[in-house]
Parts: structure tokens; C-alpha cells; sequence
């Protein structure tokens, strides 16, 4: 069996080899963060990534991507913190700070560990009092803001891209992707059975690939991965999107609201990029080979259009 390596930008990712019958087998040789970092160009740039270090830090603004005039000093205490941060792909992180850090100054740091470009959207969170999630203050003192040791955060979006495909980074799409798959296991974007359906077939798509036959039979492949709400995720519903899936390997079609005839799925706070069988259908589009990066976008397109996406949803208590 002869193989071959497949490179961007000098980087492998995956290894392709010629089976016996002629067949061309094609594996991920990278996890998947590092998978997308390989597909960056080498003259991406984004304000994000031009902090500077030292114990003075610029201001980052996270609302426009500017830097602004004033600096951040701090002195160091000669004291060092543990602070755990629970990262995107579900990882706790543990980082070592000076106890005098800046909320800036960790995020830096977790930024520049993640080799992340696009910083605008991202924030840390942590629990407050009253269990309310806060957002980590950029410009004070990390001590000022938790009172209590360990100190404990989340990173996530703060900023949803409205038009999610003008990313940059193919690898800040795919934290919004987890992103997302964590707002809708969580309830807090809801949506349709149908369009749980359709999201749920396109992450399969970037996750594990083209349907195969042999390893992607019935439905356990799928089993055990969260698509939705624990009361909402039914056996029924993992059976349509391995049906999905598998017919995603297929002509396919992309239909708007004036082709709704043709589809069982039209979200009613717009337009939803739902893929049915070619037949019957005028436009063909074909899915067969859709790499992890264009299975997130066209995830992300669906997505977007979600009445709550992007929406920060806060109990509130009426007197």
C-alpha cells in the first residue's frame, strides 16, 4: 500500500493511501484544532494578535478590534495564582498568574495558547454571586472581581458574527461551531426537531466525514453524542439525522422559502438552508467529499438564522 501525505502550507494533516482494490483512503493525522490551524494563510493577520507583553499590556477593545491609548501596568506581587479556565472543546485548562493580573492578561495569555487571531469575539466568564455567570472585566484587577480563591472561568464568544462566513480563521469558525453546539445542548438556542436534524447531520459531516457503510451503521455511531436538550434528544431524532447524513452523501439541494414545497423544514424567523433529495428538485449540489471546514460553514449558515442566535439569555426577577 503506497502512502502519501497530504500538506497546506507545509503543514501534514493527512495521510492518503491506495488500498489494494484501487480505493483511496484518506485519514486525519491532526486533532482537530491543530487540523485547522494548518489551513491558515501565512499572511493572515488581525489586530488580535499584535499584543504586546510585559507587565504593561495595551487596552484591547473587544467591541471594535482597535487598540486603545491607555496601557495596562501591573506590579508583580511575587505571589502566583492557579486559575482553571474551561476552554471551548470542553478541556480545563490550568494556568499559573500573578496574583496582580489584569483580566487583559490572562486572556492573553489563553489567547496566545490557542494561537488565536480573530480576538475580538471571545471573553471569559466566571459565577457570581447569586450563580449568575459574569464577564470578565478587561481593564481591573482579576482579584478585584473574584473574591474567593480557586479562581474559576469559562472562555467563550461574547460577540456573535452576524455573517459567520466573513471569519477570517477557519479556526475561530470552529470555536463558534462548538460554540453554537453548546447553546443548543444547553436550551439557550432553541429551535425545531426538524432543524436539530439538520445541524446535527452537518456536525456528523465535519466530526466523522463521509457516511461509510461499514462504520457508520444503525445509529451508535452517534449515541452518544449530545445534539440537543437531554429531553429532547429521542432515538427517533438519531435515527433521521444518521438518515440525514447519510443522504448528505448524495445529490443533494439547497432550497429557500419560495422551494418550501419541496422540504419538510422552513424555520419560521426565516430562511433555513435544508438539504433534501435531488429528485423532484431543479438544483443539484453536490455534497460527497465536503471537508470538516465546509461542513462548519454551511452549519454556521444554518445557524445564523435562528431567531436567538447570538442572544445572551439572563433570568430576571419581576417584583
Amino acid at each position: 500500500m503506497d502512502g502519501t501525505l497530504n500538506s497546506k502550507n507545509g503543514v501534514a494533516f493527512q495521510s492518503k493511501a491506495t488500498l489494494p482494490d484501487g480505493t483511496i483512503e484518506i485519514t486525519d493525522t491532526l486533532p482537530k484544532q491543530d487540523y485547522y490551524k494548518s489551513l491558515r494563510r501565512t499572511s493572515a493577520s488581525s489586530p488580535g494578535s499584535q499584543f504586546t507583553i510585559n507587565n504593561s499590556t495595551n487596552v484591547y477593545d473587544a467591541t471594535s478590534g482597535y487598540r486603545k491609548s491607555k496601557a495596562i501596568d501591573y506590579k508583580p506581587s511575587g505571589k502566583q495564582v492557579q486559575c482553571s479556565v474551561l476552554m471551548l472543546e470542553g478541556v480545563e485548562q490550568v494556568f499559573t498568574i500573578d496574583k496582580n493580573f489584569y483580566g487583559l492578561h490572562l486572556f492573553k495569555m489563553i489567547c496566545e495558547k490557542l494561537e488565536l487571531t480573530e480576538t475580538e469575539y471571545f471573553g471569559l466568564t466566571y459565577r457570581g454571586n447569586q450563580n449568575v455567570d459574569m464577564w470578565l472585566k478587561m481593564d481591573e484587577k482579576i482579584s478585584k472581581q473574584l473574591e474567593k480563591i480557586p479562581w474559576k472561568f469559562e472562555f467563550r464568544f461574547k460577540f456573535y458574527p452576524a455573517l459567520p462566513e466573513y471569519l477570517k480563521d477557519d479556526l475561530t469558525r470552529y470555536f463558534l461551531c462548538l460554540q453554537v453546539r453548546q447553546d443548543l445542548i444547553c436550551g439557550q438556542l432553541p429551535c425545531s426537531f426538524n432543524t436539530y436534524v439538520i445541524l446535527g447531520a452537518y456536525v456528523i459531516q465535519s466530526e466523522a466525514g463521509d457516511w461509510d457503510a461499514e462504520a457508520h451503521a444503525g445509529i451508535e455511531y452517534i449515541y452518544n453524542i449530545p445534539f440537543a436538550p437531554k429531553n429532547l434528544q429521542t432515538p427517533e431524532m438519531l435515527v433521521r439525522i444518521a438518515e440525514l447524513h447519510q443522504r448528505l452523501n448524495l445529490n443533494a439541494v439547497q432550497v429557500d422559502r419560495k422551494d418550501s414545497e419541496n422540504t419538510s423544514e422552513i424555520e419560521n424567523a426565516g430562511t433555513l438552508c435544508c438539504y433534501v433529495h435531488a429528485s423532484g428538485c431543479n438544483r443539484n449540489l453536490e455534497e460527497r467529499g465536503r471537508t470538516p471546514e465546509q461542513a462548519d460553514r454551511v452549519f454556521l449558515e444554518n445557524v445564523r438564522r435562528l431567531a436567538l442566535y447570538g442572544v445572551h439569555l439572563h433570568r430576571v426577577k419581576v417584583n
